[in-house]
């Protein structure tokens, strides 16, 4: 179930790109401008939700770095509790 809504999603965010880039390139004139810029646009807009992932693992990772030890404390360890 959660690919399909995967799918859904990405699909609506495909043609959200298209028609914004088409949009777009509507303002020039020229066909091949036009033609170039709604490419353009739509290579570039097609990976923004991705973006946010590249920038972020870097932060999670160090999150993760910093609070990944094991302190113990030797005099609250059950082995020497019950030694004495």
């Amino acid at each position: 179930m959660t690919g399909i809504f995967l799918l859904l999603v990405m699909g609506i965010w495909f043609l959200l790109a298209l028609s914004f880039s088409y949009k777009v390139s509507g303002w020039f004139f020229n066909y091949w401008k036009r033609a170039l810029v709604c490419c353009v646009m739509f290579l570039v807009m097609l990976p923004l939700p991705l973006v946010d992932e590249f920038f972020a693992q870097y932060q999670f990772k160090a999150l993760c770095d910093a609070h990944s030890q094991l302190i113990f404390d030797p005099q609250s360890s059950p082995a020497q509790q019950s030694v004495t």
